[in-house]
């Protein structure tokens, strides 16, 4: 009775892993499929055919992705700006996780992971809002329907105006500048399982090891 008990455990076991298994392999497709959505959607965007920004509008339609694709990359581009095109391998780094079953403290880790992804763009922003002077330098940002390099994004989190300052302003340029960095590094970081502590560690070790070989084959006069 207890092997035919144990058999059954066993199967249901292997039922529910193969069953977990498929679900992650049809949210990996999912992903890795929504990647390459928009990134043709973004590298085929033409303001043209959006109306909210442009009139008389194209009448030939240049997206890949035809008029939804158009509206998706724009709104992409309006929150994030030059950083939404990190969406789209974002997406993929998600997707391969899933569907390659590897990086799997991206999966065990799902809400953190996302949350950092977030912070990362969010940060990425803001650099890019401040190198740009707020949309004042170049006219890129508006090829793509947006405030500034670093999109809306950038100008919510930096929040600057005429009268007074309100975010990250507050630091100043230099000091935004540095908390903006510190939390893409911090991101990256996590996202990526980098442990920066042990590699410094090893690095100083192996400089001090070298530094004591040389010392002990130097020649004694």
């Amino acid at each position: 009775i207890r092997r035919a008990d144990l058999l059954i455990s066993r199967q249901q076991m292997s039922r529910k892993t193969d069953s977990h298994h498929g679900l992650h392999d049809v949210i990996g497709v999912a992903l890795l499929g929504a990647a390459l959505l928009i990134f043709l959607a973004q590298i085929t965007f033409n303001r043209g055919e959006i109306s909210q920004i442009t009139f008389p509008l194209d009448k030939d339609v240049h997206n890949s992705i035809g008029p939804f694709g158009a509206y998706l990359a724009w709104f992409i581009f309006l929150p994030f700006g030059i950083v939404a095109y990190l969406v789209p391998p974002l997406l993929a780094f998600f997707g391969a996780a899933y569907l390659l079953d590897f990086l799997s403290y991206v999966r065990e880790r799902l809400r953190w992971s996302l949350l950092w992804s977030f912070l990362l763009l969010v940060s990425l922003t803001g650099l890019l809002y401040i190198a740009d002077g707020g949309g004042t330098r170049g006219n890129f940002h508006a090829n793509i329907g947006t405030l500034s390099l670093g999109g809306w994004l950038g100008w919510l989190t930096y929040l600057q105006t005429q009268q007074r300052n309100f975010g990250l302003s507050l630091f100043g340029p230099v000091g935004a500048i540095i908390i903006y960095t510190t939390l893409a590094l911090i991101s990256l970081l996590f996202l990526t399982n980098f442990h920066l502590g042990v590699w410094v560690r090893a690095w100083l070790q192996k400089e001090k090891s070298e530094k004591a070989i040389v010392a002990d084959d130097a020649p004694e006069f």
